[in-house]
């Protein structure tokens, strides 16, 4: 069969009068400026269509898809692309104008997606990449900068945000763990980490007046505690499931020591202020106590000892007590 064709033209000329003149059959008529043209090919497709005044173009190729539109002119100085190509797909759009600038791309199933505008004081950017993941998202402006990115499903994810007198950071990298988190601002700075399985924990505190530290690593245990402002410092520590234990404050005027070692007890408690001095130790579970204090005008020292003692005959013997407590003033 022979192929289809059609032509159609439509066209203006000026007269001096500065109207314009549509000539069409031999018919004049007074009408505004424009240009069209129209042509179209056989079964298989082959389509175009211009305009003027505004400027259109558009063109159409077959069944496995090829079309471009194009449109420059009118109100806000627009202009839009548009091309779309086969079933396999990759689209391409565009359009700027009006304040505005925008652009948008597509390709393929196993995708690929940019989009980008500015405008209103705005810019913002987006890309994705494939079912394996890859994402990321950009936005500035309106006195705001955020960030975000994530990679597959191993994971990976950033995140990041500063504007309004904040700036926040956080960052998370795969199943065996690492966490990044921080924040600034409103008088305040917080930085959190955490890494894997086998556990290894900071957190950080700064405002207010305070300043706080935080530490953890591992089931066996180590904590550490700090924390410092308002006039006090204060500063704890543990070691291991064996036991070591600090404790330790200053401020106010006073200063407070305090230790415990293992399960078989060792403790040791220091206090200076107020005019005193106080120490106390323990050891053991057989006992050994010391206490001292001083100040006031007065020392006194007291102790205590529990001997048991094991003979034949599977019997104990003891329970002998010793006591002893001496001040300025006495002696027992």
């Amino acid at each position: 069969m022979a192929p289809v064709t059609h032509r159609w033209r439509r066209s203006c000329v000026k007269v001096q009068n500065g109207s314009r003149v549509l000539v069409d059959g031999g018919v004049t008529l007074i009408t505004r400026a424009e240009e069209e043209d129209w042509r179209r090919t056989g079964r298989g497709l082959d389509e175009d269509w211009t305009r003027g005044g505004l400027e259109e173009d558009w063109k159409r190729t077959g069944g496995g898809l090829e079309e471009d539109w194009r449109r420059t002119g009118g109100g806000g100085g627009l202009e839009e692309d548009w091309r779309r190509t086969g079933g396999g797909l990759e689209e391409d759009w565009r359009r700027t104008g009006g304040g505005l600038e925008e652009d948008w791309r597509r390709i393929g199933g196993g995708l690929e997606e940019d989009w980008r505008r500015i405008g209103g004081g705005l810019e913002e950017d987006w890309k994705r990449t494939g079912g394996g993941l890859e994402e990321d998202w950009r936005r500035t402006g309106g006195g705001l900068e955020e960030d975000w990115r994530r990679i597959g499903g191993g994971l990976e994810e950033d995140w990041r945000r500063t504007g309004g007198g904040l700036e926040e950071d956080w960052r998370r990298t795969g199943g065996g763990l690492e966490e990044d988190w921080r924040r600034i601002g409103g008088g305040l700075e917080e930085d959190w980490r955490r890494t894997g399985g086998g556990l290894e924990e900071d957190w950080r505190r700064i405002g207010g007046g305070l300043e706080e530290d935080w530490r953890r690593i591992g089931g066996g245990l180590e904590e550490d505690w700090r924390r410092t402002g308002g006039g006090l410092e204060e500063d704890w520590r543990r070691i291991g499931g064996g036991l070591e234990e600090d404790w330790r404050r200053t401020g106010g005027g006073l200063e407070e020591d305090w230790r415990r070692i293992g399960g078989g007890l060792e403790e040791d408690w220091r206090r200076i202020g107020g005019g005193l001095e106080e120490d106390w130790r323990r050891i053991g579970g057989g006992l050994e106590e010391d206490w001292r204090r001083t100040g006031g005008g007065l020392e006194e020292d007291w102790r205590r000892t529990v001997d048991w003692r094991r003979t034949g005959g599977g019997l104990w013997t003891g329970g002998g007590l010793e006591e002893e407590r001496t001040n300025s003033n006495l002696k027992y």
